[in-house]
């Protein structure tokens, strides 16, 4: 991440990452790119998309689109050896946010997502990471780690019922238009 919180290097493709230990973010990043955080213990936790803070306890997963300013922490500093999984994917991937494969949910809306799950719900969807981190000793393809992340994001709505999917962030917050524009614009002369 560079000093303006903007993610380096993150482009087109598929970025999964398994993370240990305490995480408290002080820095708002943002970047083209949805990201997936996935925190399958049950421990305090915050979360600020888009200026709102949410704060829960419970295994979550959080969606956060394209362009939203966000960051996730862990308020637990005495549990040193939690785990999460964070997933970056690209929006200008056809084929893999056809919208034959997702909910319209992910697609439609800026807001993000914010999942609240059991800790059965949570272990079941943890599974299927270990398909990512075996992957580098197992050549597994950019066609197989993108089927593992359309799974992984089906699943999830097959098993966090639609009373425990919050939208967060609000969709009139017009700074991600902003940012997506310039982003896209940047070498044309905006005024």
């Amino acid at each position: 991440m560079n000093k303006l919180g903007f993610l380096e290097n993150y482009g087109e493709e598929l970025i999964i990452q398994k993370m240990t230990g305490i995480s408290v973010m002080n820095t708002f990043h943002i970047h083209p790119q949805y990201e997936i955080y996935f925190c399958p213990k049950d421990i305090k936790q915050k979360s600020v998309i888009n200026g709102i803070e949410y704060e829960y306890k419970h295994p979550a997963v959080i969606l956060s689109k394209p362009y939203s300013i966000h960051s996730m922490s862990c308020m637990e500093t005495s549990n040193t050896d939690f785990e999460r999984y964070v997933i970056y994917f690209s929006p200008t991937n056809e084929s893999f946010l056809n919208t034959n494969n997702l909910p319209d949910i992910i697609i439609g809306e800026k807001a993000g997502l914010l999942f609240k799950l059991t800790e059965a719900e949570a272990n079941s969807l943890k599974n299927i990471f270990s398909f990512f981190l075996t992957g580098a000793d197992h050549n597994i393809s950019k066609r197989e780690s993108e089927l593992l992340v359309l799974f992984f994001i089906n699943r999830l709505f097959t098993v966090c019922g639609e009373d425990r999917i919050l939208k967060v962030g609000g969709t009139e917050f017009y700074i991600q238009d902003v940012l997506r524009y310039i982003s896209e614009n940047f070498q044309s002369n905006i005024s």
